[in-house]
């Protein structure tokens, strides 16, 4: 599946509307937020005598105050303010883009190398759709993603992301759920879907189903799960992932966080 293609096309054939919530028939389904404890306190006797710390030499310029600063220049050159002065963001490397209205970023290593990536999201300005910009540093070069969805947690590795929408005026709600393990100089791997349908009542008569019509599938990328195998691979990726902290994208932001 070729992602920025589906990606364009699918920007292409939607027109720009007012921002929209997003509800649900019922709970959606989330991954454990729950980060692995903090390690105990060490306690030092009175007898412990510190060790004597050598003055620290001035910081040198590194490779992450390199990326960060290209990071900056990237996230400057997409943001700008609309007619009606909300700041929206606009991915570089899109054909015949369409902005992220309310856009939030974060920088974390999403591929392990030990440098931080950026990850940028918002809403499409439909429905609840939302959008999200993956731009990877990887080996001296910058790789630019883009996803259908919001990116949740991360963890060796691996991408987490939540892709809500609906249709048919709320008739019917879905969530996809997708895990991703990004890939350098190629689109990312999708690893694992699940997608769930909601039929909340009729839209023609307006009768509520009670309860929900629920339809759940579930793939690897390539083929069809049932539920036990997609959780059991679910456990085995997202173990001791975190949760992605995101910021608003404005200048203040890009200056604290890309530094």
């Amino acid at each position: 599946m070729n992602l920025r293609k589906l990606t364009s096309a699918f920007l292409v054939f939607m027109s720009i509307g007012m921002l929209q919530g997003c509800g649900s028939c019922t709970n959606k389904v989330n991954y454990d937020d729950t980060l692995p404890p903090l390690g105990e306190t060490l306690e030092i006797g009175s007898d412990y005598t510190p060790e004597v710390i050598e003055e620290l030499s001035e910081p040198t310029y590194s490779l992450q105050d390199e990326i960060y600063a290209h990071f900056r220049e990237y996230l400057k050159a997409g943001i700008r303010e609309d007619e009606n002065g909300r700041i929206v963001f606009t991915p570089s490397d899109i054909e015949n883009a369409i902005p992220y209205y309310e856009p939030e970023f974060s920088v974390l290593d999403i591929n392990g190398d030990g440098y931080n990536d950026l990850v940028v999201w918002g809403y499409l300005g439909i429905r609840c759709k939302i959008l999200s910009t993956v731009y990877e540093y990887y080996e001296g070069d910058y790789y630019e993603y883009n996803l259908m969805g919001q990116p949740v947690r991360y963890a060796n590795g691996y991408l987490f992301v939540t892709d809500p929408d609906y249709a048919e005026a709320g008739a019917v709600m879905y969530l996809d759920e997708y895990v991703y393990a990004p890939n350098a100089q190629y689109e990312p791997d999708l690893v694992l879907d699940h997608h769930r349908e909601e039929v909340c009542y009729n839209s023609e008569t307006d009768e509520e189903y009670d309860p929900t019509i629920v339809t759940d599938s579930y793939n690897d990328g390539m083929n069809e799960l049932n539920k036990d195998d997609y959780e059991a691979k679910l456990i085995e990726y997202i173990q001791d992932s975190f949760e992605i902290t995101y910021f608003a994208l404005n200048e203040n932001n890009i200056e604290n966080f890309c530094r």
